[in-house]
């Protein structure tokens, strides 16, 4: 049993804690509000689902929608559904990703808004501090959630499918509980927040590698002063460039440097490296409402006393957040290539072409431009 412990409540989950529980042997505990708010969720649709129709609970999905079930039809419809749904294919996911991927669905199921039953809860944290890990393939989402990757989970949980390690006792699942717990995006969310946050470290690992670069450079550093970025103060060019003084112990009027003006990649690198801090800290700000969100379709609210139907499965946000990520780094590569460029050149270091030692024409590091 692990000695340290994460507390999920429904609302406070970070993108830090994620990566915690994916790499880290951790208690995770569910608080008593969340599951009580979990409780008297699944209690609210239960009763309205005597009542009126609702998506998956009492009708079929997808093109099924406008089909009802049948009322006794019981925990069978439930399984059907999951089955149905559970056509993964391809690589199985890492234990990583699926260990932030249980976490990031027992945070919302403890939102409140699926309606699950608290028992998914008690089994997904269960799961969580005793290492066991279901056998989730990689390809197979439609395009409205991770369906697929959901379903085969819940079906492991249910003892249909097989853990690729440790395991539990069968949790049984009423036809309320499949929809319930295939409605997220728990699996792309796990994928992202990892990856943003091994984005943050080689950010940050590059402020670094750029002041080793301007050292052996002879750089100038003007380029870094206050005042030039005071005068166009974006966040992340500015935070760069405060960085850059820090480890470059730059203080007070900067001294002249070794040329009138330095090359693009020492130059340029606060107004290069500043989006990509902006859009990493965009993206983070997302993927922290997406995971601590009632995202599930249809929706139970308790201070409604309602269910909705609505389009929260959509990943517009993801998307386009994860993009704009994208499309930063990629000049922060362009970068990174030309100092690599400068590094190599004599006019730059005074030292020999491409770092050689051995006699004229020796290629020497040329392998790394």
């Amino acid at each position: 049993m692990a000695e340290r412990e994460l507390v999920v409540d429904g609302r406070t989950l970070a993108c830090a804690d994620v990566a915690l529980v994916a790499d880290d042997d951790l208690a995770v505990r569910v608080t008593p509000e969340a599951r009580q708010r979990a409780e008297d969720a699944w209690a609210l649709v239960t009763e309205l689902s005597a009542r009126r129709e609702i998506y998956g609970r009492t009708t079929g999905v997808g093109a099924n929608r406008d089909l009802t079930v049948d009322e006794d039809a019981g925990p069978e419809h439930g399984r059907r559904l999951l089955r149905s749904h559970a056509g993964g294919t391809g690589g199985v996911l890492p234990v990583r990703q699926l260990r932030a991927m249980l976490l990031i669905r027992l945070n919302q199921l403890a939102a409140g808004g699926s309606g699950a039953h608290p028992r998914l809860l008690d089994a997904l944290a269960t799961a969580l501090t005793t290492g066991a890990v279901p056998l989730v393939h990689r390809t197979g989402a439609i395009g409205t959630g991770d369906l697929t990757a959901l379903a085969e989970t819940a079906l492991t949980l249910s003892g249909e499918r097989p853990w690729v390690a440790g395991s539990l006792p069968p949790v049984p699942l009423d036809t309320s509980d499949a929809l319930a717990f295939m409605s997220s995006n728990a699996a792309t969310l796990a994928d992202a927040v990892l990856s943003t946050l091994e984005l943050d470290r080689l950010l940050r690992a590059s402020h670094a590698v750029a002041a080793l670069s301007y050292v052996v450079l002879g750089g100038s550093p003007e380029a870094y002063a206050t005042p030039v970025h005071e005068a166009r103060p974006h966040p992340g060019q500015v935070r760069c460039a405060a960085e850059m003084r820090r480890l470059l112990g730059m203080a007070g009027v900067p001294q002249r440097g070794r040329r009138i003006q330095d090359p693009y990649g020492l130059r340029a690198f606060p107004q290069v490296q500043g989006p990509a801090l902006d859009a990493l800290e965009y993206l983070r700000g997302v993927l922290t409402i997406e995971i601590n969100a009632a995202t599930e379709n249809p929706m139970v609210s308790l201070s409604a006393g309602d269910v909705f139907h609505h389009a929260h499965f959509h990943t517009a946000y993801v998307a386009v957040a994860l993009d704009q990520a994208r499309a930063t780094i990629h000049h922060v590569a362009e970068l990174s290539a030309t100092r690599l460029g400068d590094l190599v050149e004599p006019s730059f270091t005074d030292l020999p072409a491409f770092l050689a030692a051995g006699p004229p024409g020796s290629s020497g590091v040329m392998i790394l431009e």
